[in-house]
């Protein structure tokens, strides 16, 4: 696994006085390394699925539920909104204290739309374990992964 070599960088002598975060995208995201970073005191923050259930719930909000998403200088971003929708969608199989948080930002002028978008938004959900309150926060984390 990728991320067992990466880990394998780190100076043994620090590698239990670090707090490590793994940030992928829904291309690495799965149960099994979830379940791995878990097992091994790793937090994690990766791309979710905008599976059915995802989507009801992300339709179910209220427009005051968004909140304003950040730029990379944590300023308000003008375009794009987020939410949490951890209570809306069953994740008794996925290990305890995950959320998921949830981006919307409208689509530039002639941008061709998907079957998961809606009402001229695109939507884009990540799955974490970290506990901050400032979602905003934790979804421009998860946007710098690159």
């Amino acid at each position: 696994m990728v991320a067992e070599s990466a880990l394998e960088q780190i100076p043994h002598e620090h590698i239990e006085e670090i707090e490590i975060l793994l940030r992928t995208d829904s291309a690495g995201m799965a149960h099994e390394l979830v379940d791995w970073c878990r097992g091994g005191r790793i937090g994690f923050s990766v791309g979710y699925d905008l599976t059915e259930p995802v989507r009801a719930a992300i339709l179910a909000l209220r427009e005051d539920s968004w909140l304003p998403a950040l730029d990379r200088d944590s300023a308000r971003r003008p375009n794009g909104q987020v939410a949490e929708i951890t209570q809306l969608v069953d994740l008794r199989s996925w290990p305890g204290r995950s959320r998921l948080i949830c981006r919307r930002e409208r689509a530039h002028p002639g941008a061709q739309l998907s079957f998961t978008d809606h009402d001229g938004h695109r939507f884009q959900v990540l799955l974490t374990d970290q506990d901050d309150p400032d979602i905003a926060a934790l979804e421009l984390r998860q946007r710098q992964r690159a």
